[in-house]
């Protein structure tokens, strides 16, 4: 009998411990995250509304490639951010790889959009 409640109380406070753990640990994932996220935000709704400037020839389309590079780097370290708060091994892999190759696409666009405004 003195065993078993122990093990409960011992359960109950590990458990206690665990959760305070969790939770403390979600509100650091959202403080960190959140910079990432809303720049990408940010910059996909600037590429929006430069797009949508760029038809009647009000805005230039650099503009437009050069808003949609800073998107998918933002979104691309997003993604690998978020695949490091993640438990599974195969997500993680999953959600970094695509991480990376978005950043790799985002700084793509964004020199060959810098290099085509230089010459």
């Amino acid at each position: 009998m003195y065993n078993e409640v122990y093990k409960l109380i011992h359960n109950s406070r590990w458990r206690r411990n665990y959760l305070k753990i969790i939770r403390q640990e979600a509100l650091n994932l959202k403080i960190n995250n959140n910079v990432f996220y809303l720049a990408s935000i940010v910059f996909s709704i600037l590429t929006i509304v430069s797009l949508f400037l760029s038809f009647p020839y009000y805005g230039d389309s650099y503009i437009v490639m050069l808003f949609l590079g800073f998107t998918q780097l933002f979104s691309g370290l997003y993604q690998v951010k978020l695949s490091q708060c993640l438990d599974l091994k195969e997500t993680h892999k999953g959600n970094k790889a695509v991480g990376i190759f978005s950043i790799i696409i985002g700084l793509f666009i964004i020199i060959i959009d810098i290099v085509k405004l230089m010459f």
